[in-house]
């Protein structure tokens, strides 16, 4: 279809506008332009005006497509503000999941570990985003049509798009289509010119007025005489309006099917504004859930040997200590006082004190002499530790569970250096020891307290 040029589409679209308009009420002569320039760099390729009755002048442009230049009328997505929507409303659904989980109690960072969490944050938002992107790319907001959006530009009483019947495959062709929509919801005319050039109008523009005075009048002038003018030196810098678009954007003079309109110039506050309050809402959530992430649990063999590991390298802190009598100190430097309180405390600079718990938070510190007997006594074990740290930890574990524990240097009762920790208090005779190791051995199952629990003979030293 060579006869179907853009020329030659314009020419015939036209000769039918002023056939169109020739009824309207009119008080002068109708005037049709082809190549048209306004301000800013807009482009009409056909304009048709006449006076009204009240002398106003009526305008009405053309935007003619041919084959080759079917790019005008072909929509396009807009990938950068479909991307900004997509991702604002995926993070905010991703917002109101982590608010919702948050208050269930359902902490994800905790239960499924730190990575993982991230990982399931990414994919999740992710799909959403494309959830969306597909749902959205389909609305007639992300869709640009540079006809279409160059009629949005400027004031028209009507704005006609015209093309060549071979623009599109069929009627049904999906840019067609949306083509149509968009002239419909925007008010604009759709002509269709043949083989033969013969138009044929599929939709009449609105005969009232859709945008309501939010587009601006632009003044336009035929490509000629803008040529004739450029080329006089003293319109210079009236024809720069013509030909340098505002704001320094791209000339459309150079590149005209590159759009120059105020869609490319659009920043998107609203969405990074929602972006940036569901982040820092969601990172309040996460820094809030992981503070109750809970205590270690490990097994007591594992405790024991970290406790020991850590016990080489500690530096035990130094205490002061109390007597149960009057201090004798500085006048006799060889008087002890033989209870010491406080965690810790030392004899001599050995840890050779027997070690019990009374009714405060405090443990108390004998040495030797307090445990002479004459006849063997039996207690229930609970551990054997190298150090007086972990013996002190030790009996605080049991404390916590419900159990009150005591501790002793095996020293006092042989060449072992080790402490023992035992529940309860010594006994005279092994079958108390027993019964007292099944009721410990009850009450730390039901604390779910790790133990094992055993008789021990202590024999004096003859």
């Amino acid at each position: 279809m060579n006869n179907l040029t853009e020329h030659n589409i314009k020419m015939a679209s036209l000769r039918y506008l002023k056939e169109y308009y020739k009824f309207r009420p009119r008080s002068g002569e109708t005037k049709i332009s082809a190549d048209m320039r306004g301000e800013g760099g807009i482009v009409a390729d056909g304009y048709l005006t006449f006076p009204k009755e009240d002398g106003i002048p009526f305008i009405a442009t053309l935007e003619a497509t041919s084959y080759t230049t079917k790019k005008e009328v072909r929509f396009q997505l807009k990938y950068e503000k479909l991307g900004w929507d997509c991702a604002a409303i995926a993070l905010s659904f991703m917002a109101v999941g982590m608010f919702i989980s948050h208050n269930l109690g359902f902490y994800a960072a905790l239960r499924l570990g730190l990575f993982i969490s991230i990982v399931l944050f990414v994919t999740i938002v992710s799909v959403f985003f494309l959830i969306f992107w597909f749902l959205l790319s389909r609305l007639r907001r992300y869709r640009f049509i540079h006809a279409i959006e160059q009629f949005k530009e400027y004031n028209a009483d009507e704005q006609w798009v015209a093309i060549g019947e071979d623009v599109f495959p069929s009627y049904t062709d999906r840019f067609f289509r949306e083509l149509q929509r968009q002239c419909i919801f925007f008010g604009f005319g759709l002509l269709v010119v043949n083989e033969a050039l013969k138009p044929r109008m599929l939709i009449t523009p609105a005969r009232q007025q859709i945008f309501l005075g939010r587009r601006r009048l632009v003044q336009f002038i035929s490509m000629n005489e803008l040529t004739r003018r450029i080329g006089e030196s003293r319109y210079g810098v009236w024809a720069k309006q013509f030909t340098t678009p505002r704001l320094n954007e791209a000339k459309r003079w150079l590149t005209p099917y590159r759009s120059t309109f105020s869609y490319h110039r659009r920043r998107y506050p609203h969405q990074m504004i929602i972006i940036s309050i569901c982040l820092i809402s969601m990172m309040a959530l996460f820094v809030a859930e992981w503070g109750k992430r809970p205590i270690r649990v490990i097994e007591q063999d594992d405790y024991h040997a970290e406790l020991e590991a850590k016990a080489k390298t500690n530096k035990r802190e130094s205490f002061g200590f109390d007597v149960d009598s009057a201090s004798v100190r500085p006048f006799n430097n060889h008087v002890k006082p033989y209870i010491v309180m406080g965690p810790g405390a030392r004899k001599n600079g050995s840890d050779d004190f027997i070690l019990s718990v009374n009714s405060d938070e405090d443990l108390t510190y004998y040495d030797c002499s307090r445990l002479f007997f004459q006849s063997a006594k039996y207690l229930v074990q609970d551990t054997v530790v190298r150090t007086v740290d972990l013996a002190v930890r030790r009996i605080y574990d049991l404390k916590a569970a419900g159990v009150k524990a005591n501790a002793l240097w095996l020293g006092c009762f042989g060449s072992d250096n080790r402490y023992v920790v035992f529940p309860g208090l010594l006994h005279p005779n092994r079958q108390d020891a027993e019964n007292s190791l099944r009721n410990y051995a009850e009450t730390l199952k039901k604390a779910k307290v790790g133990s094992h629990l055993q008789i021990r003979t202590l024999k004096p030293i003859k």
